[in-house]
C-alpha cells in the first residue's frame, strides 16, 4: 500500500466552483447549481502565458489575449468536472495578492492509484 504524500507538498490552498449543468428550452447548456468549497490543499504550477490571436472574419480586426495553462494537483479527487472554475490567491509571502480563475479543461489519476490527482485548467487574461 502507497502512504499518502507528506502535508508539506501542498503549499497552496484554491477555492473549487463546482457547478451542476443541464440543459435549457434552447437546447443549450446552463448552470443548475452550484457548490463552492474553500481552502482545498493543492499545489498549483502555472505555466508561462501564451499569446493568442483571433481574427474577426467579418472586420478582420485582431484580438490579442493571453492564456495561461496551470496544472493543479490534489491529494485527494477534487470531483472537478470541466467548465467548473478553481480560484487561487497567490499571495507569495508578501502583501501584493494576485487572484487567478482558471477554467477546467480535464482531470485525471496520473499514477492510476488514486493517490494524487491533476487538473487541466486555463486561465484567460
Amino acid at each position: 500500500m502507497m502512504r499518502s504524500p507528506s502535508s508539506r507538498c501542498w503549499p497552496h490552498e484554491v477555492t473549487l466552483t463546482l457547478n451542476t449543468w443541464g440543459t435549457d428550452a434552447d437546447g443549450g447548456r446552463r448552470v443548475i447549481s452550484t457548490q463552492t468549497v474553500q481552502q482545498v490543499d493543492c499545489m498549483v504550477q502555472p505555466d508561462r502565458p501564451e499569446k493568442l490571436v483571433s481574427i474577426d472574419p467579418e472586420t478582420g480586426l485582431r484580438r490579442i489575449t493571453e492564456a495561461v495553462k496551470a496544472s493543479i494537483i490534489f491529494p485527494e479527487n477534487p470531483c472537478t468536472n470541466v467548465d467548473d472554475t478553481i480560484t487561487w490567491v497567490d499571495s507569495d509571502g508578501g502583501s501584493d495578492a494576485e487572484t487567478h480563475i482558471y477554467q477546467v479543461k480535464s482531470r485525471r489519476d496520473p499514477a492510476g492509484l488514486r493517490s494524487i490527482w491533476e487538473v487541466i485548467c486555463e486561465e484567460r487574461i
